[in-house]
């Protein structure tokens, strides 16, 4: 019975590890973003096509990876939840997508999309012309 519950708490934690590595990863593209952002406006009109390009390449790969590594977050997050309800634990409503977290978890990704995207375009239209 000790042992059972100790796996209980493993996978509780696990649960928590993966909702904390959630918001590291949010925090890390916020901050990434952010200073994308600023370079580029204090940049604005001294920017190379080059470093645009460079810019554009680089911060398009960093939003696919960190969206990627997003999804691999939430998809273990999912595995995670399904162990604790074989043990009788339910951390979030089975009718998922009536819940508050089926809001959250969309608002997240329409938060990565929008924002890397915006940023991408902000990128793009940067500098004195498109053909300096």
């Amino acid at each position: 019975m000790n042992e059972a519950f100790s796996q209980e708490v493993d996978f509780l934690s696990a649960y928590y590890g993966m909702v904390a590595a959630w918001d590291a990863t949010l925090n890390f593209w916020l901050t990434a973003t952010f200073a994308v952002v600023v370079a580029v406006h204090v940049l604005d009109r001294g920017i190379t096509t080059r470093l645009k390009w460079l810019l554009f390449f680089l911060y398009g790969l960093f939003s696919i990876h960190m969206l990627s590594r997003s999804v691999y977050i939430t998809n273990e997050g999912i595995l995670i939840q399904e162990r604790l309800r074989e043990m009788g634990i339910e951390i979030s409503s089975a009718d998922y997508f009536l819940t508050a977290q089926s809001i959250a978890d969309f608002s997240l990704i329409l938060l990565f999309l929008s924002g890397s995207i915006g940023t991408l375009v902000f990128i793009w239209y940067s500098g004195k012309s498109n053909n300096s």
